[in-house]
């Protein structure tokens, strides 16, 4: 059982963030087009006051649509299609036409290419590139204990997921709030690898971080079932361990797929919040530091994990002073 990521491909990445300053930037263009049909028959006074009321209604909207983006709100194409709403009757009064030279006509098309492009043409680039890319390899294996991870322009890094140990790394926002990162750093050499995003999604606290890491432990240990995740529950009747739990709990195999999107938010997620952050995390004693030989050095370590049988991307050749 595998809990496939990409981490050498930046592309889908690229694609999301372009699709969401699509959003961004249909209203800068409406706005700066609007902006423009001030005439120089207004008072200079008047010019200002219309271009300073205009650019802080077209900033707010435009952080609106990307906030509307990001928590999956419907009412963002409410907002970008009511800018189309007013400033094509606009043009059409001004010039009799939306086709034209003019800057509102303009404005119109880069408007309209942009929405298109975020609300359907990224989409079916990110569809396309589904189509043909290779996955790189990095994975979670429930199966076999160990954790790969592809390496920019370098061979599949293999080790054994207990011998990552989990930082947090805290990413302040630039609205004065803060997110979480995890990362897995590789016990014996310089590898790392960031879950946030291929993983994990971004906007994570603490007390849901330190569940994520919880989360990812138990999927790795065979000997306890899978966590009870969305992603994870086609799954569930796979895992001897998994299905034996949910027989005995006479869990529905059908949970997560019965649940709606607007009523999880709503009841569930609101308890499991409450019984995160009221969790005593890191209360308890470490059991990896419990498993290490302080007496065992590195070449030693990877000798007996050889002879078990266990291969890793280091090997026990690359910790002796002869090589």
């Amino acid at each position: 059982m595998r809990w496939q990521f990409q981490n050498s491909s930046r592309i889908p990445y690229i694609i999301f963030t372009l699709r969401m300053l699509c959003y961004f930037f249909v209203w800068i263009a409406l706005g700066v087009g609007i902006m423009g049909e001030a005439t120089g028959e207004w008072r200079r006074d008047m010019q200002q006051l219309y271009t300073l009321v205009c650019s802080f209604f077209v900033v707010a909207v435009s952080v609106i649509s990307m906030v509307a983006f990001l928590s999956n709100k419907k009412y963002l194409h409410v907002i970008q299609i009511s800018g189309f709403l007013f400033s094509i009757p606009l043009a059409l009064y001004q010039y009799g036409t939306i086709f034209g030279t003019n800057g509102l006509q303009i404005a119109i098309w880069i408007g309209v290419s942009t929405y298109f492009m975020g609300a359907v043409g990224f989409n079916a680039i990110l569809w396309l590139y589904s189509k043909v890319f290779k996955h790189d390899g990095s994975e979670f294996n429930r199966l076999d204990g160990m954790l790969r991870f592809k390496r920019r322009f370098r061979r599949l890094f293999v080790a054994p997921f207990d011998e990552f140990d989990p930082v947090l790394q805290l990413l302040p926002s630039g609205y004065g709030s803060h997110d979480y990162a995890l990362w897995l750093h590789h016990r014996y050499t310089d590898n790392k690898v960031c879950l946030a995003t291929r993983v994990h999604s971004l906007g994570l606290d603490k007390a849901n971080a330190l569940a994520f890491w919880d989360c990812l432990q138990r999927y790795m240990d065979v000997t306890q079932p899978l966590p009870d995740l969305p992603v994870l529950e086609p799954s569930r009747p796979l895992d001897p361990v998994t299905a034996e739990h949910d027989r005995h709990t006479g869990r529905d195999p059908h949970y997560w797929r019965k649940r709606t999107y607007q009523g999880w938010p709503a009841k569930e997620r609101k308890e499991l919040d409450r019984r995160l952050h009221g969790y005593p995390w890191q209360q308890q004693p470490c059991i990896v530091r419990a498993r290490i030989d302080p007496g065992l050095s590195i070449e030693a370590y990877y000798r007996r994990q050889e002879a078990k049988g266990i291969f890793a991307t280091p090997r026990a050749d690359d910790f002796n002073d002869e090589h």
